[in-house]
């Protein structure tokens, strides 16, 4: 887990803004676009268009002593200010504390599995019904309920602090006893696995190992990162699936975050923010067309704690200027940000079902399929601009754009 994602959970704290906006909490329609640090400006991930954000929710958090009562003032303040803006929450329990740490892992540098198991599970339930909007214990001006609860988070990295010391069998036990516990208190709850940390051999060795203890059985949704490394096509999604597929795994796919460097100080591919923002559509598109159904980008704008390779990847910049990437998931959530369904029409051909009518995102094509598309289309660019031509006429390089019939 990375240190500066820990620093985002502590910013949930920040400033209250009362903006008024409708709710994505009573909304019937599917979301699918998502945001990690969304705390660090609300309001800016709200004009984003963003429908989602992560959160966290550290059992230091809430409860300081041994057999102590909770206090959920700073996590109560996190979900008002969420709420107030609109947003759906997906929310990651962390599993530590210090005086339990103290019990079985004293002296030791890295953080291990909780040792009074009893007491997290405590925690678990206490937590999750606090939120779950069944009129019993709730949180005090709860606008609608918490649903999604994710266990832990990249539990095979330990090459990066806080480093963590998890063996597949603890993580399998964490799963089992946090599901346990949510489905006991909200059995409507859907529980995310913990996201695994990309497709590395040492991280698929970690992932397999839990799953063939019967990790798939405590999870509702399974979870895939892609930070920068990987499978660029699809996020991380293809290989991912054909994972939980050996295992007789069928659930659905979120990619809880999603990073691409690009201009100055970008890691390898060295991708101009042109090119980022093009492989980006591509991506998210391929993915969702796999069954991914959300996708979280990692940072929409960068604070000086930041690392360079989170500063790289913004979607503004350290001017506050929006870059092209910004534009192309602007524009991406305004076509595609409540799809029914995705059909892989060819390579570089897609077609959306969205409750406005059929959106396609093409790239690569030198001539429209005659079935799908007759006289003229809208043709728009990743930067929302848009402009009516003949099909006959329509000729798309390597930058995706998204196609609308004007029949």
């Amino acid at each position: 887990m990375r240190r500066w994602i820990v620093l985002v959970g502590m910013l949930i704290s920040a400033v209250y803004f009362l903006t008024p906006c409708a709710s994505f909490g009573d909304e019937q329609v599917p979301t699918h676009f998502g945001l990690l640090e969304a705390s660090v400006d609300l309001e800016a991930a709200q004009e984003l268009g963003v429908q989602w954000v992560r959160g966290a929710v550290g059992w230091d958090m809430v409860q300081r002593r041994p057999d102590g009562e909770f206090t959920w003032g700073m996590f109560d303040r996190y979900v008002r200010d969420v709420q107030a803006h609109g947003f759906e929450v997906l929310v990651m329990l962390f599993p530590f504390l210090q005086w339990d740490q103290e019990q079985c892992h004293a002296g030791k540098r890295m953080l291990g599995t909780p040792c009074d198991m009893g007491a997290y599970r405590r925690f678990v339930r206490e937590t999750v019904e606090r939120y779950d909007g069944d009129g019993k214990s709730d949180m005090p001006g709860l606008r609608y309920p918490i649903l999604y609860w994710e266990v832990f988070n990249e539990p095979a990295m330990k090459d990066l602090p806080p480093f963590y010391d998890f063996t597949p069998q603890d993580y399998f036990n964490l799963l089992k006893a946090t599901y346990e516990e949510a489905k006991g208190a909200c059995a409507q709850c859907k529980i995310v696995q913990g996201g695994v940390a990309g497709i590395a051999p040492d991280k698929e060795r970690f992932l397999r190992s839990y799953l063939a203890l019967g990790g798939g059985n405590y999870i509702d949704i399974a979870n895939i990162h892609f930070i920068h490394s990987g499978d660029f096509d699809t996020f991380n999604v293809e290989p991912f699936k054909r994972i939980l597929q050996e295992y007789g795994i069928d659930k659905p796919i979120w990619v809880t975050e999603v990073q691409i460097e690009s201009g100055p100080g970008a890691h390898y591919p060295h991708l101009t923010d042109e090119e980022a923002a093009a492989l980006l559509v591509k991506g998210y598109v391929r993915a969702f067309a796999l069954g991914a159904d959300k996708l979280f980008y990692v940072v929409l704008k960068p604070i000086p704690e930041f690392p360079p390779n989170v500063v790289v990847s913004s979607l503004i910049d350290t001017h506050g200027k929006k870059r092209t990437t910004y534009f192309s998931m602007e524009t991406m959530i305004k076509e595609l940000g409540e799809f029914t369904s995705v059909e892989k029409l060819g390579d570089g051909l897609f077609k959306f079902a969205t409750p406005q009518g059929p959106v396609y995102v093409v790239w690569n094509c030198t001539r429209l399929p005659e079935e799908e598309f007759k006289g003229k289309v809208l043709v728009m660019d990743l930067l929302g601009k848009a402009h009516a031509i003949a099909v006959e006429d329509v000729r798309v390089g390597d930058c995706p754009v998204f196609l609308e019939s004007m029949q």
